[in-house]
């Protein structure tokens, strides 16, 4: 199970300049992206025909790829560890989309004659870290414009972020939030989460792609993960996020393990830290947790309850946890 919790916060003015200062630099490319969504991805300099896993060296030069075929595309090597060349990069709408070949080739201007030809990468230098570099700073920049202006994708929705989401819906709420997480399993698997709401929150729920990190599992996998999309819940908090930190209780359980958590409530402790947070956990059995939460050591009040922490629990008036700040 993978829960994703995004947490933005608003620009103040300088970086609402430096937004549209950046959205001008790029728009021009995202414009592309939104017409061709691989328009910038195809200018990345990868082993798009060979999938190479090895790659042979002459002294300081690349000479050729090799090894097994990787199951996707791979990073292309440098041509040389100096940066002299006889060639230069196209300009990024000239460079020749998917560009690869059997020995790793590349297209780039020849200074002398001007013209654009197929060459072999030793006499690149250090072009082609050089052309991902730019490839790579626009899907930066343009995440960047993301984090400050809004939603979960942009160019059409086919650009960076979180465009590799999909079936998303979403809605404006203060309230706070219970969201159930149901596995198609066996075990009839379960997560449940309570958030608390602050105002200026918008929440999605969505699904993301198959998550196959877990297939070294086997037999092991509580379910099928690798067959089932990643069910997914963001929090994107407008204005300052500092003081209304995200918050959440997590309960997992199972047709063996059911359910234990009755109700979850939050409340603010007093305190002279403002981001500190409460939370009331009441169980099936009797039993109340009040866990009170800040990022830094500090007294938290709340009910005739004090504690001196920065993560402590209070279970039916037994003060039976305590965290101290980690160690340097």
């Amino acid at each position: 199970m993978v829960m994703t919790v995004l947490v933005a916060i608003s620009a103040d003015a300088q970086a609402t300049h430096d937004t549209d200062r950046l959205r001008q630099r790029i728009d021009v490319w995202l414009d592309s992206v939104s017409c061709q969504p691989d328009w910038l991805l195809s200018r990345l300099q990868m082993y798009w025909s060979t999938h190479a896993t090895d790659v042979y060296i002459n002294g300081e030069a690349f000479d050729h790829p090799g090894g097994e075929r990787a199951p996707k595309q791979t990073v292309k090597f440098n041509g040389q560890r100096s940066s002299a060349s006889g060639y230069q990069l196209p300009k990024l709408e000239d460079v020749v989309p998917y560009d690869d070949d059997n020995a790793g080739s590349v297209t780039y201007v020849n200074k002398l004659t001007g013209e654009k030809e197929k060459t072999h990468p030793s006499k690149t230098g250090v072009n082609i870290d050089a052309q991902n570099r730019r490839v790579l700073g626009i899907a930066r920049d343009a995440a960047r414009i993301y984090s400050a202006t809004g939603e979960l994708a942009f160019a059409g929705g086919h650009l960076y972020a979180y465009s590799y989401l999909y079936d998303k819906l979403s809605t404006e709420s203060s309230d706070d939030i219970m969201a159930r997480f149901l596995i198609d399993s066996p075990q009839q698997t379960t997560m449940t989460m309570w958030m608390q709401g602050q105002a200026e929150r918008k929440i999605f729920r969505a699904l993301a792609p198959v998550n196959r990190e877990y297939e070294r599992l086997g037999d092991y996998m509580p379910y099928k993960v690798d067959e089932q999309p990643v069910l997914t819940y963001v929090a994107r908090q407008q204005g300052d996020a500092w003081e209304k930190p995200f918050v959440a209780i997590f309960e997992p359980s199972d047709a063996d393990g059911p359910a234990e958590v009755e109700h979850v409530s939050f409340f603010r402790p007093e305190s002279r830290e403002a981001s500190v947070v409460g939370i009331c956990v009441r169980l099936r059995g009797g039993r109340t947790d009040y866990v009170f939460s800040s990022p830094v050591k500090t007294k938290m009040r709340y009910q005739g309850m004090t504690v001196n922490a920065r993560y402590a629990v209070i279970s039916n008036g037994i003060h039976w946890l305590k965290d101290e700040p980690p160690a340097e």
